[in-house]
Formats: structure tokens, C-alpha cells, sequence
């Protein structure tokens, strides 16, 4: 655990310098405006932070959790108090993936009395970063409202700009019992190529600028969630989740080859003509991708403590119904700063996931803890592609394909000694849903990968 005490000591500027603290985690900043993260854990593939399960405030926050678990986004550093890091069988807890580890990044709580803060930071590369925030308590509930924009210039000239802003009400519920309900927006255009130099390149100026400036990304996000916790008595507490997001992303990207096509006239050509693979060329279009992205679940967890002669027990017991749908659209562009464009490919997708687990942390000892437990995870895939190339130009099909994938994920863990020193070890198996991709191929077919 990363507590809000350590945050505050560090002064972080960005979410990895956080995530760089926990022993095991990776963390590789895709672009000069910090919100895009590849994270790893143990080695596993950190491209887009996909095999690492992150959530925020227990809430995932991936594109789509099942079908395309690619980060796009994380939660602005100046907004968390903590980050929980499960390794290990303790993922089961979680889920659906289970290969590497979980991260839950804890924000702001409302405060109980008065609480204002306001800050405006500026630095080289046209950096400025401003941010404004307030709670308090109005009888019995809590509040809190916070803004944040964040801009620059780049340091390889590729301006970004961000902004969040972020709204928590906590309301009392009958007796024992709390709401939190949370809004949230988010909205940013950042500079992002897909090329970078050649060696002969990188030799010359390994601090060329981009080499396709028009090039860029428009992320918006929207959510609401509300995390009820109810405490049944002394032994027993249950807490429900219910979200909703919508990811929207349009990116446009310059075409170029990396050899020349006869009869083609190209914009320009970067590089040198006289090493073999040295050179890039450049077209006059672009191609757009649109996507948008649609997630919403929701999840009940209960928590039991007890006894059984001299041994004690806190059974987790709960499940998860998340459905998530994706538009996706491809479009080919006559200008390289258009957003507009040609349909070349289209397609719609619909993913039901259900999850469910058990875990018992059994207690044989002050000093000795042991916690089987055992997850399902089970999803079920729909495709419909609606506009492809066929091989005489994207024509409007209807090529439909579904696919059912199940996962059982058991595991053990086991803790001895005290808190400051201890051995830990555990077994679990490692489990992830397959992408679309994988799930079903270009023809609607179900293809014949495991989870």
C-alpha cells in the first residue's frame, strides 16, 4: 500500500512517480502529458497497462474490461490519497484479469468540515497546471468538487491538454450505512504519433521533433458510480457497487510507407534517401479512428467474520454483471488534419460478463494466516462487422459471430509473522479473457483461443 502520507511527502508530478514506489511494478509514460501509462508487474507485457487490472476506487476503468482492457487514462495524481497493490491469490477478489497483479487507485474522500485548495504551476515547454478544489459538510452529508487543467507545449513538440473534473457526495443511509455517489468528465487532446525515427535518424538529432505533427488524439470520458456500505453488524458488512462510463477516442494519423509506391506523390520525405530504410514517406491523407466505448456493472461484496473453535475465519463472498458494448469506425481522409473523412470499416460489439468468487483467510494463528478461494469468470462475445474491404473497396456487409469463453481461477495464499516482518507466499492460476480479436476473427467466426 502507497498511503496518502507517502503521496504527500514525494510532491509527485505525474501518477507513475507514485506507482514507481510499490516494489514489482513497472511503469513506462506513453507521452509527454503523463495520463496514458504502460504499467507491468512481474514482468508481464505492459503494453496499455492490459494484463494489469487497474480500478479506481474499486471500479474499473479500462475501455472495456472483457473485450479491449486497454488504459487510456488514469486518475490525476493531485486526486489520490492511496494505492492498494494486490499480487498474487489475492486477485481472485477481482478479476477478470488475474495474470499480474490489481492496482486500485484511491481519490479524495469529502471532508467534514471546510476544506479549500487552489494551486497554479508553470514550467518550461509552455507547462501550466491549475487546480481548484472544495468540501465541506452539509448536515449529515459530505461533499467535495474538484478541477483540474494541465497543458503544454511538449518536449518534442507534441502539445497536450487536459481537463478533469470531479464531483463526491457522501450521504448517511439508515443505520451503519453510507453512500458515496461519484461524477466524473474528463477531456483531452494530446499530440500522438505512431512512428518514430530510424536509426539514421536517431544518430543525426535523437532530439528531432516529432516527424508528424498533425497527429493527435481526443480522449472524453464520462462517469457515474455510487459505492454503498452497509454494516450488518459487528461481523458482517456488505458493500455494492454500481458504475457507468463512457469512453470516447478519436485519433487521426498521417499515412505514410516505408519505401516508395510508383505513381504516388507524397507530401514530403524525412530522412536520407541514400540509407537503405532510412527514409519516411509521407502522404497527403490520414486515416481516423473513431471509437467509443460503453461499460456498466455492477457488483455486490459481503464480508463475514467467525469463528470455529480456536480458529478464525473472514469469508469474502461475491459476484460481479458487467455489460460493455463498442463502436468502432475507420475512415480515410484526403487532409492530414481532417477528423472527417471516408467510411473504410465499421463494426459493433456487445460483451456480458458475470463474475463470481469465495475466499476464507483462515486464521490458525496471531501469526499465521492461510486463504484458499476460488473465482469464475465467464463472458459471452458478440460481433457484427457492418462495412469492409473485401478486395474491390469497403462495401456495407453484415457478417455476425458470438462466443463464450469461461474461466475458473483457484487460488492459496499464506502470511506468517508479524507486520513489520513477515514471509508470504501463494499459488494461483492466472487467467485473462480474450480480446475481440481473438475472440472472434474478421469473418464472425469464433476462434479457438483460451482464456
Amino acid at each position: 500500500i502507497v498511503t496518502g502520507k507517502e503521496i504527500r511527502r514525494a510532491q509527485p508530478v505525474r501518477i507513475e512517480e507514485v506507482l514507481r514506489r510499490v516494489p514489482g511494478v513497472v511503469v513506462r509514460q506513453s507521452y509527454a502529458g503523463g495520463s496514458r501509462l504502460d504499467v507491468s508487474i512481474r514482468g508481464v507485457d505492459g503494453g496499455r497497462s492490459r494484463r494489469v487490472l487497474i480500478l479506481e476506487d474499486g471500479i474499473p476503468i479500462s475501455l472495456n474490461p472483457y473485450s479491449e482492457p486497454d488504459l487510456y487514462h488514469a486518475p490525476a495524481v493531485e486526486w489520490l490519497r492511496g494505492v492498494e497493490v494486490v499480487k498474487g491469490s489475492g486477485n481472485i477478489l477481482f478479476g477478470p484479469q488475474t495474470l499480474a497483479g490489481t492496482l486500485n487507485l484511491l481519490t479524495t474522500l469529502p471532508p467534514d468540515k471546510p476544506t479549500a485548495r487552489a494551486d497554479l504551476d508553470v514550467g518550461t515547454y509552455g507547462y501550466t497546471r491549475a487546480l481548484a478544489s472544495y468540501g465541506d459538510a452539509l448536515g449529515d452529508a459530505r461533499y467535495v468538487v474538484q478541477a483540474l487543467h494541465r497543458s503544454g507545449d511538449g518536449f518534442r513538440v507534441q502539445p497536450f491538454s487536459s481537463t478533469d473534473g470531479m464531483m463526491k457526495v457522501a450521504i448517511p443511509t439508515w443505520k451503519d450505512g453510507e453512500a458515496m455517489i461519484k461524477l466524473q468528465v474528463r477531456r483531452e487532446t494530446a499530440s500522438s504519433d505512431d512512428v518514430g525515427l530510424t536509426s539514421a535518424m536517431w544518430a543525426r538529432d535523437p532530439r528531432r521533433p516529432t516527424l508528424k505533427p498533425d497527429d493527435e488524439l481526443v480522449f472524453e470520458r464520462y462517469a457515474a458510480s455510487i459505492t454503498h456500505k452497509q454494516r450488518m453488524d459487528d461481523d458482517t458488512k456488505l458493500t455494492t457497487l454500481a458504475y457507468a462510463y463512457r469512453t470516447g477516442r478519436k485519433w487521426r494519423r498521417q499515412d505514410y510507407t516505408r519505401s516508395p509506391v510508383p505513381g504516388v506523390a507524397y507530401e514530403r520525405i524525412a530522412g536520407d534517401l541514400g540509407v537503405q530504410d532510412g527514409s519516411l514517406y509521407f502522404g497527403s491523407g490520414n486515416t481516423v479512428l473513431d471509437r467509443t466505448y460503453d461499460v456498466m456493472g455492477v457488483e455486490p461484496r459481503l464480508e463475514h467474520r467467525f469463528a470455529t473453535d480456536f480458529v478464525g475465519h473472514t469469508v469474502d463472498v461475491g459476484g460481479r454483471v458487467l455489460y460493455e458494448t463498442a463502436d468502432s469506425a475507420q475512415r480515410a481522409g484526403t487532409t492530414t488534419t481532417t477528423y472527417g473523412g471516408a467510411s473504410q470499416y465499421a463494426e459493433a460489439r456487445g460483451t456480458t460478463g458475470m463474475g463470481a468468487y469465495i475466499q476464507d483467510r483462515i486464521a490458525f494463528r496471531p501469526d499465521l494466516l492461510v486463504t484458499p478461494g476460488i473465482r469464475l469468470e465467464h463472458a459471452r462475445y458478440a460481433r457484427t462487422i457492418l462495412r469492409q474491404d473485401l478486395g474491390s473497396g469497403p462495401q456495407d456487409i453484415d457478417v455476425r459471430g458470438t462466443r463464450d469463453a469461461t474461466g475458473i481461477i483457484p487460488g492459496v495464499g499464506m502470511i506468517y509473522g508479524k507486520k513489520r516482518a513477515h514471509v508470504f507466499g501463494g499459488l494461483h492460476a492466472g487467467y485473462a479473457p480474450p480480446r475481440f480479436t481473438n475472440a472472434i476473427n474478421a469473418n464472425g467466426f469464433a476462434s479457438n483461443v483460451k482464456g
